[in-house]
């Protein structure tokens, strides 16, 4: 689910009433972008003759280049997609959801063609607050004789930053039910091992479910349309940090990083 690309967790305000003990999650707490593990797996795009595509994204799609919205089928948090060349190093693309512009991105390739700087702003929040963020790709391989720079096989390598209300969440595990409320706008309340609820603020209608594994961490499973889409295991660590590992079932890549009291 889209959350997940920056955080995908939160919770209620942590426990007031000191005669109740705290579990290990509660509390508000924030990514430490310097901890975080990105996938391996290459993202392969192609600039040619006027299209655009990406043969790595799950359904692979391509489009005219030609900075119109066109219609793109198979995603649950987008539906239209445009691709403007601004110079032979740099892309302005954006992303609509049923008329509702929900993303914009810039990518910009270096003089000397072999990382990649990607700037985006995510306006698709609950709260209203436009996400914006910087990350850095390598190049894996180079594109076709003649083809855009951006066209190719690219790496993520670390991401540079991230809006503050994008990083930020709080937790809380109570009487068997774990609730979450992110800085932009999220929201959920499930009972450990019931049915899924709800995300609220989600716009493809996710869903999550959450249960306690042997070792005490917490399993979460997202679901769109009843299908999972994603799993994240939250696990607290001797230092008082939570560490997060978030698997795509979609594309099967997994990103990871600790989440340390704010």
């Amino acid at each position: 689910m889209k959350r997940v690309v920056l955080f995908t967790l939160a919770g209620l305000l942590a426990m007031t009433t000191p005669a109740l003990a705290q579990s290990a999650y509660d509390g508000v707490w924030k990514i430490d972008l310097s901890s975080a593990q990105l996938p391996d797996k290459p993202q392969v795009w192609s600039l040619e003759d006027g299209i655009y595509s990406c043969s790595s994204c799950v359904p692979a799609y391509a489009i005219p280049a030609d900075g119109q919205f066109h219609k793109v089928e198979g995603y649950s948090y987008w539906d239209e997609m445009s691709l403007r060349i601004v110079d032979d190093r740099t892309i302005d693309d954006a992303q609509r959801l049923k008329g509702r512009q929900v993303n914009a991105t810039r990518s910009q390739v270096s003089a000397d063609g072999n990382t990649l700087k990607v700037t985006w702003t995510d306006m698709s929040t609950p709260n209203g607050m436009a996400s914006t963020g910087e990350a850095a790709m390598s190049r894996v391989a180079p594109g076709a004789a003649g083809a855009h720079a951006i066209s190719g096989s690219w790496k993520s390598e670390a991401v540079a930053s991230i809006s503050e209300n994008s990083l930020i969440a709080t937790m809380r595990l109570a009487d068997g039910v774990f609730s979450f409320e992110s800085g932009d706008g999220y929201s959920f309340e499930a009972t450990l091992g019931g049915p899924a609820v709800p995300v609220i603020g989600d716009l493809a209608g996710a869903t999550a479910s959450v249960r306690q594994l042997a070792d005490g961490s917490l399993e979460e499973i997202d679901y769109i349309n009843g299908e999972p889409t994603s799993k994240i295991i939250l696990t607290p660590a001797a230092d008082g940090s939570i560490l997060l590992r978030s698997e795509s079932l979609k594309l099967g890549t997994t990103v990871s990083y600790k989440l340390i009291r704010n």
